[in-house]
């Protein structure tokens, strides 16, 4: 019997991608506090358990840009650096070099091939400094498309719009798309309608909204997913609503 593929969402933008034969984990975050004191944020949403097997198991940890609420530090230790391996945008391996895994950076457009998968970074408009300090940095912010036996998902990262990635000419089945944030700073976030827009250009079916109810750099609340339904024509295509929710991943 074929096994299933299988996405969880676990808060802000974590999310466990388990195709049969490779689990993925995207900006991995369960801390109760990010950053430092006078800048940083807690967590006030639900922190899902991560399992030992889970943590084990984990062949990717894939991240989006250097952010401490994408590429947090307490969280990444706690996988097998010599085990799982760090996808993550140009310029920013050093945050992590100290750990010892086998990281590798991707530019936008380059694509790795890993245990049967495909994984494409794209280029997002967004904030690519890790401290405000850091404003002109090197750093650069990825989306991602990860492809694997027949299945398509867009992880965003961290977005605004306009888009600067060319459509991909393929099918995609999910569309992981942030929702929060935008009130606040519209420059560098998508908010839930402009996500419906954006998953609609991919030609997605499906939405799993991550980025709010979590920590409280996302000050709206349930303001976002209350958004999403507001606008979306069929909220059949909202596959996750609540953190540690899961969802068998669909062609159709």
């Amino acid at each position: 019997m074929k096994t299933s593929s299988v996405v969880k969402w676990l808060g802000h933008s974590t999310v466990m991608i388990q195709f049969p034969g490779i689990s993925i984990i995207t900006d991995p975050i369960l801390s109760k506090w990010i950053g430092q004191p006078g800048f940083g944020a807690f967590r006030y949403g639900k922190t899902p358990r991560l399992t030992k097997a889970e943590i084990s198991n984990t062949d990717v940890i894939l991240i989006s840009h250097a952010h401490l609420d994408h590429m947090d530090i307490s969280t990444i230790k706690r996988f097998d650096n010599t085990r799982t391996i760090i996808m993550t945008a140009r310029g920013t391996s050093d945050v992590v070099a100290g750990l010892e895994f086998d990281t590798r950076e991707l530019a936008w457009g380059k694509s790795v091939e890993f245990k049967n998968t495909t994984i494409k970074a794209l280029r997002v408009n967004h904030l690519n400094w890790r401290y405000p300090t850091e404003i002109g940095t090197e750093r650069t912010c990825n989306a991602y498309l990860i492809s694997h036996d027949g299945y398509n998902i867009f992880f965003g990262g961290d977005m605004a719009l306009p888009l600067r990635f060319r459509v991909p000419d393929i099918p995609v089945h999910l569309a992981i798309l942030p929702i929060g944030s935008s009130l606040y700073n519209n420059n560098a976030h998508i908010s839930a309608e402009q996500a419906i827009v954006v998953a609609d250009t991919l030609h997605s079916k499906y939405i799993l909204p991550m980025h709010w109810g979590t920590y409280s750099t996302t000050i709206e609340g349930r303001e976002p997913i209350k958004q999403l339904f507001e606008n979306i024509n069929d909220p059949s295509r909202i596959v996750i609503k609540r953190i540690g929710q899961s969802w068998i991943l669909k062609k159709k």
